[in-house]
């Protein structure tokens, strides 16, 4: 009876270390889970900025374009290279 009881124990122990150990690697999964998330976060950022410089870009130009002033500028250009 001794010796079950001894081996009841040992597993109860063990199963506590593997609780404890996968709670240390649940609390790193979420760091690097939230870590991942903040990145994200920034590249979304990043890409919406990208977004909207190149729709005002697009604004210019066709601003140029119905305004005829980028047409007149092609045309100097092709005119100072020949």
């Amino acid at each position: 009876m001794k010796i079950a009881s001894e081996v009841h124990k040992s597993r109860i122990e063990t199963l506590e270390n593997r609780v404890l150990e996968m709670e240390k690697d649940k609390k790193v999964t979420e760091t690097k889970l939230n870590d991942c998330l903040e990145a994200l976060s920034k590249l979304d950022d990043r890409l919406y900025a990208a977004n909207l410089d190149s729709s005002k870009a697009v604004g210019a130009i066709n601003a140029l374009l119905q305004s005829g002033k980028l047409h007149s500028l092609t045309e100097n250009k092709e005119g100072n290279v020949g």
